[in-house]
């Protein structure tokens, strides 16, 4: 297991409408779309590590047409508001817990993800942020490499 991926809330962090829709996630799972009374988001323990999807394209492209799917139900179709915002989603697009993990792992929940439509210099920063972590910490594809998130204030 790495060190943990570091998202701030600080009003000076790129990334901290993102840390705060993941905080949100964690803190208040009942207040993020899409609603499931049962949601619980892979946490910050190693017990419940993210694991970094990379190979498999398909899938990634899965996970993140489910969570557009999603942003467009609970936010519009006009969500992005003319490009100005992106469908923020986490667990993210790129690891097996992501949006449409339901669909390859029969004991995972179809709605254990939350979707926020965020503006998009702030998710391209969470991007940019979790694209260097895997870079820097030589994530592999997969469950033998997870990683967990720390988010600060």
């Amino acid at each position: 297991m790495s060190t943990a991926l570091v998202y701030s809330t600080k009003a000076s962090a790129p990334e901290k409408d993102v840390a705060n829709h993941i905080k949100l996630g964690y803190a208040n799972p009942g207040r993020t779309k899409p609603p499931f009374s049962r949601k619980h988001l892979p946490e910050k323990k190693a017990d419940e590590p993210l694991t970094r999807l990379y190979k498999d394209a398909a899938r990634r492209r899965e996970n993140r047409n489910t969570a557009i799917y999603n942003c467009r139900k609970y936010y519009g179709d006009n969500y992005s508001d003319g490009g100005r915002k992106e469908c923020d989603e986490f667990p993210f697009d790129t690891t097996y817990q992501g949006a449409a993990e339901w669909r390859c792992n029969s004991q995972a929940d179809r709605y254990n993800f939350t979707v926020k439509a965020l503006p998009r210099e702030a998710n391209g920063a969470g991007g940019t942020l979790l694209r260097d972590y895997y870079d820097l910490n030589r994530m592999i594809d997969g469950p033998d490499d997870g990683f967990l998130m720390k988010i600060t204030s």
